[in-house]
């Protein structure tokens, strides 16, 4: 007989701002165990240096973490010319430094052109990233080192915030997959210095930047104004339409069987629609085949979850 899984049948996620110094897995588990929640995700890894928004995904919503991780992200970033650490940041050890002059902002405005659209980056040894098996930061704390195959990546916005002394302040929004200590050490490159980041902010991530809640506010709330904080599914499909479901499609659907459509047309084949109840609440993700709707995705009935549409200005 299977276990039954500890806590509270959540559906949902909510926009944690990550502390400095804790790992993602580490702030999801303690959000997790705020909630009294039995299951949790986060949709995309911070370094620990980071912070900033993490999406914590809860019960069935964690089976739309994929649709969170491959959203765009923003950056906030702090270079720090005249070194370069092995991590790229800060928690790293210093493995170079650069006595070049300390670019201006102006020289620094003039590489940023080359750093945006479409474009190939080489991701750093110390990333999640496996070689058979292996996570390579595991063969770079070795002192080990291999070949890393280009990723296709795009930056959509690059900015230069300010400068001050040998510091930088840049803000950018890029695709998945893109790390922000390979940018800022390639800006560095191509201006004749080095660098590493000091500062990195998640703001946002997959279109998500709000209400924003810390671990330390939501240890001072009620499990009610915690609650509060909880955000519907449909945030994470923001492009899909809603179909309002009876007792007996409703019905079909938990089951695995097609439901015709509630407003009679007939569904565009391979199209997906959001399936709620009269009451607002995610009941599945639907597909158009054969002229009826077919579930993909269906979430668990007895999940607490706030409905959608409801306003969420946290507590």
């Amino acid at each position: 007989m299977a276990r039954k899984k500890r806590g509270r049948n959540l559906c949902g996620l909510m926009l944690l701002d990550k502390p400095r110094g804790l790992s993602s897995n580490q702030a999801m588990q303690q959000l997790r165990r705020l909630m009294d929640a039995n299951k949790a995700g986060h949709g995309g890894a911070l370094d620990p240096m980071a912070e900033g928004v993490l999406p914590i995904l809860f019960g069935d919503a964690t089976r739309l973490s994929q649709r969170a991780l491959d959203g765009d992200k923003t950056y906030q970033f702090g270079m720090q010319f005249g070194a370069r650490t092995d991590t790229g940041d800060a928690d790293g050890q210093i493995v170079e430094t650069c006595s070049a002059p300390i670019p201006t902002a102006e020289q620094i405005k003039a590489v940023i052109p080359q750093f945006l659209g479409p474009q190939q980056q080489i991701p750093p040894m110390y990333s999640a990233l496996k070689r058979d098996g292996q996570p390579l930061y595991k063969l770079a704390r070795k002192g080990e080192e291999v070949v890393r195959e280009p990723r296709a990546i795009t930056v959509h916005a690059l900015q230069l915030d300010r400068c001050e002394d040998s510091r930088a302040w840049l803000s950018a929004t890029v695709t998945k997959g893109t790390y922000v200590r390979t940018l800022a050490e390639d800006i560095a490159t191509a201006l004749g210095q080095c660098a590493h980041l000091f500062y990195l902010r998640r703001t946002m991530a997959a279109g998500l930047a709000e209400p924003l809640v810390t671990l330390d506010a939501l240890g001072e709330l009620t499990p009610a104004q915690r609650d509060a904080y909880l955000q519907p599914v449909d945030v994470l499909v923001p492009g899909l339409i809603k179909l309002v479901g009876d007792e007996q499609a409703i019905h079909q659907v938990r089951h695995g069987q097609p439901m015709d459509d509630p407003t009679g047309a007939l569904p565009d084949e391979g199209a997906e629609r959001l399936l709620l109840d009269t009451q607002g609440r995610v009941i599945a993700i639907v597909r158009g085949k054969q002229a009826q709707w077919w579930p993909v995705q269906v979430f668990a009935a007895d999940a607490m979850q706030t409905p959608c549409g409801s306003a969420k200005n946290g507590a």
